[in-house]
Parts: C-alpha cells; sequence; structure tokens
C-alpha cells in the first residue's frame, strides 16, 4: 500500500513546477515585498484552487497571477467597488498605513522623552510613591 503524497505549501525559492504564486491576508500594496510587516508570499499546488483559493484581483506582484484565500479575494472585490478602482483601494491603504505609522512613531517619542526625564519616567507617567508626597 503506498502512502499518498499531502499537498502544500511551500516557502522560498524558486517555483515548483505546476506549483502558483500565492500570498497571505497581511494588508499590503502592489509594491510590498515578501516580509514587509507580515506579508508573505509561497507556493500553492494548483488542486487547492477553488477549494478555499482564488485569483486575488490586488495585482500585486507586478500584477502576475496569483492566490489567495477567498475571504481576502472576498475583501479586495468588495473594496474595489466600493471606492470605484484598484488605485483608490491602494490610495486607502497607502492612507491607513501612513496614519498607523504615525500613531507608532508618536508613541515611540512620548516613551522616549518619559525614558529620559531626570527620574526615569516616574513623574512623567504620574506613578510618583508615596515617600516623595
Amino acid at each position: 500500500m503506498t502512502k499518498k503524497k499531502e499537498l502544500r505549501q511551500l516557502y522560498g525559492g524558486g517555483k515548483p513546477k505546476s506549483y502558483r504564486l500565492a500570498h497571505n491576508h497581511i494588508m499590503h500594496t502592489n509594491a510590498t515585498s515578501h516580509g514587509d510587516c507580515g506579508f508573505r508570499r509561497f507556493w500553492i499546488p494548483p488542486q487547492w484552487i477553488g477549494d478555499g483559493w482564488e485569483k486575488c484581483p490586488c495585482t500585486w506582484h507586478n500584477g502576475d497571477e496569483h492566490y489567495a484565500v477567498k475571504e481576502h479575494v472576498d475583501h479586495w472585490k468588495k473594496q474595489i467597488k466600493k471606492l470605484e478602482n484598484l488605485d483608490a483601494v491602494y490610495r486607502d491603504i497607502n492612507r491607513r498605513l501612513a496614519a498607523h505609522f504615525r500613531k507608532l512613531w508618536r508613541d515611540m517619542e512620548a516613551d522616549r522623552r518619559r525614558a529620559s526625564s531626570p527620574l526615569g519616567g516616574s513623574i512623567a507617567r504620574g506613578s510618583m510613591g508615596a515617600d516623595s508626597r
């Protein structure tokens, strides 16, 4: 009795024969590279297409045909319809990413200022001890 070979996604390396390019669900633009902020690309077996994996409309990877999980594809199709075109979707993503990173920067700056205060940030955090009252 022979054991059936289990199909699985493959990471890294060149394209395996007959496998298809795919990516995960992480928010991205058409210029996002593998590894940026958790975005990953990988190869899926062709048997998975239509079984939870669909052709993705996001034009990532220079517009090469690629696939993503159905929920991700449905989200992209909904956004394209809502915002009327793919360029508008990318502008919205860039706006949201910029706001996210501005907030991270402000939080990091506030932490840096607290850490560099004369008392190691205890006054800035409002946590003066009982002995200093």
